[in-house]
């Protein structure tokens, strides 16, 4: 059998050849990703986020376009911002810019990624990110961190609570603590309970709510730092939600041994603007550490200048003001004459005293600090008013009265003759005299210059007047003056008296008078001699 042997022309067998190499290279060529298919990313509010960056590759030397579509409008791509890019290399990258996301653009997005190339059978391709715009959880403390930190006093509990709290639905955080002191814990504070058992740096869940944002969620930081603790320690607070935003908070525990730094004073009356002359006034004392905690066993000194007659010695000013320690003139402390009285369990001190004559007052409150300084309180000065005169008072009459128990003056004689006149005024009929006086002795005498007010009074059954003015004091010259009357008796019985205080230049006073004496002589002028009486009628002349 004769076989036929037929040969193909050879440019059809070079096609045929061309032809299946150009179909096995389709059959395996594939557009890449880099990174993976799919992918999250995670932009917190308030924070730079981290740039999205995909790579596609397919065919190498044919020409490549990656487009996205889907990004949020706050979301822009590097080289000129626009959403696609073409490369004749075969591999095509777009990157999108760092953003600070606001709460306004919270949210998730899905960003798709198409590569497309021509002659590539997997073209076109795809590739997701999931863009996640996440509120990081919120730290708050209880009492804001002063400048410089938070001051501790060795002995002394320190506590403060913590709250993290999360406004993204369907989210949870946790609440951490590092850098806790020794014997310092960090716990969950449930309604002001302290719970124990929880050593510093314990990782505390809040769990989410269905449907809407986890609860707040509170712990407490707490210490009783030893003088071993003396210095600088630092605990880092940290927040961290399911997506991985954090928020962090620095703060700083300055343990100090306790000093003397404040003295707080209030005032009983709180208003000490008008107080009427006789009322009594207190000035209350809270004596504090740097901690604010009340400071027991200080002797606080309280000293007392003006002119209402009770100044209680020489004031030494220092620069020291508004309840801060400072130093006096010429580097030492300043010192203050006064009366002292210790502070209590509860760091308080009281000073009473009771305004004599019209007038004010300045009261300096004071106390040892550190380092010999001086701690000076801001106290309100308090003024003093006379009592409203009495229109129509009269007051006469004359006697002999005794010298109070310690006064300085013999019996003395006193005549008055006050009346109140027509126009408001009173008569000046007030003398005082006595034959001697202390070394060198010489005759007392004091005549009212001036009577400013007289005011009429009732103590159970008997009448009495106050009255102020100005005398003439002899041998010293003029020099306030306050006489408090009592009209106790009828006309020849015992009950008169008639005490008088002047007020020296130096704002303290002296205190003369008594009892007008009764002599039973049997003669009707003797008994009329020791005999005040106060009346109240129409004003005179």
């Amino acid at each position: 059998m004769d076989r036929i042997l037929r040969v193909r022309p050879l440019v059809q067998i070079a096609a045929a050849i061309a032809l299946s190499l150009l179909g096995a290279g389709r059959a395996h060529a594939q557009v890449t990703f880099t990174p993976a298919a799919s992918q999250t990313n995670v932009a917190c509010v308030g924070l730079a986020s981290t740039p999205i960056s995909v790579t596609a590759a397919g065919l190498a030397g044919v020409p490549l376009t990656l487009t996205a579509t889907g990004a949020p409008a706050f979301v822009t791509f590097s080289g000129g911002g626009a959403a696609t890019t073409t490369s004749a290399t075969g591999t095509a990258t777009l990157s999108t810019l760092s953003f600070i996301p606001t709460t306004a653009q919270t949210g998730t997005f899905t960003i798709t990624f198409t590569a497309t190339q021509a002659g590539n059978d997997s073209s076109p391709a795809t590739a997701t990110v999931t863009l996640v715009v996440d509120n990081a959880p919120t730290v708050t403390l209880g009492t804001p961190q002063p400048g410089g930190g938070y001051v501790l006093c060795t002995g002394q509990r320190f506590q403060l609570d913590v709250t993290g709290a999360d406004v993204d639905p369907g989210d949870s955080f946790s609440l951490t603590a590092a850098g806790t002191p020794t014997g310092a814990s960090f716990s969950p504070n449930q309604g002001g309970t302290d719970t124990a058992g929880f050593g510093g740096g314990d990782f505390l869940g809040a769990s989410p709510d269905i449907g809407g944002p986890p609860a707040p969620f509170t712990t407490r930081l707490q210490w009783v730092p030893t003088s071993a603790d003396i210095g600088t320690h630092t605990v880092t607070i940290t927040a961290v939600d399911a997506a991985g935003c954090t928020t962090t908070q620095t703060i700083t525990l300055n343990v100090q041994a306790p000093v003397t730094t404040t003295i707080l004073v209030t005032t009983t009356p709180a208003d000490l603007s008008n107080v009427p002359v006789g009322t009594q006034v207190c000035y209350n004392a809270v004596v504090l550490d740097q901690c604010g905690n009340p400071v027991a066993n200080v002797p606080v000194t309280f000293a007392v200048s003006g002119t209402t007659g009770n100044n209680t010695g020489p004031v030494i000013k220092t620069s020291q003001t508004k309840g801060k320690p400072g130093k006096g003139k010429g580097g030492g402390g300043g010192q203050v004459t006064g009366i002292v009285v210790t502070s209590d369990a509860n760091g308080q001190a009281q000073f009473c005293f009771t305004p004599l004559f019209p007038g004010s007052d300045t009261v300096t409150v004071t106390a040892p600090g550190a380092g010999g300084v001086t701690v000076i309180a801001a106290s309100p000065t308090v003024t003093a008013a006379a009592p409203a005169a009495t229109p129509g008072a009269q007051i006469w009459g004359s006697g002999v009265v005794d010298a109070l128990p310690g006064g300085l003056l013999t019996p003395a004689i006193v005549t008055l003759d006050i009346r109140s006149r027509k126009n408001g005024a009173f008569t000046t009929g007030l003398n005082f005299v006595s034959p001697t006086s202390p070394p060198p002795s010489r005759a007392f005498t004091v005549r009212a210059l001036v009577v400013d007010s007289v005011t009429v009074g009732q103590l159970g059954s008997v009448r009495t007047a106050l009255v102020f003015g100005t005398a003439n004091v002899s041998g010293v010259g003029a020099l306030p003056f306050r006489a408090d009357i009592i009209d106790g008796a009828t006309p020849g019985v015992p009950g008169d008296s008639f005490v008088l205080t002047l007020l020296n230049p130096d704002g303290t006073t002296q205190v003369f008078g008594g009892s007008l004496l009764f002599y039973n002589t049997g003669d009707p002028r003797t008994r009329l001699l020791n005999n005040i009486d106060i009346r109240v009628g129409t004003p005179g002349f």
